[in-house]
């Protein structure tokens, strides 16, 4: 049997290591949003929680003050990443009347 190549196994723990704190960020609703919400306030971290909202879908209560934000990167055509990420976001909850009244 072959061994794992080093890289490898690297990867695999800072894989599991994301999902704990993945999991952490997620047992407290409050203080995720607001860190979301100041995420997308700024260049220089939107990137990171569009990736994180479609990773974690979190809960419409979550994102519904965020919409406006996310609507406006996935129609900002400055930055090809952020248009898809936000659509990506934005396709999550497309079946939720209450995000799509909002």
């Amino acid at each position: 049997m072959m061994a794992y190549s080093e890289k490898w196994l690297r990867l695999c723990e800072a894989e599991e290591e994301y999902r704990i704190r993945q999991y952490e960020v997620m047992q407290d609703q409050a203080q995720m949003a607001l860190d979301l919400k100041q995420a997308l306030a700024g260049p220089e971290n939107d990137l990171t929680a569009m990736r994180l909202l479609v990773a974690m879908k979190p809960g419409v209560e979550i994102i519904t003050p965020l919409l406006s934000q996310v609507l406006g990167s996935a129609i900002d055509s400055s930055s090809p990443d952020r248009i898809v990420l936000a659509r990506e976001v934005l396709a999550a909850y497309k079946d939720d009347p209450g995000v799509r009244n909002h």
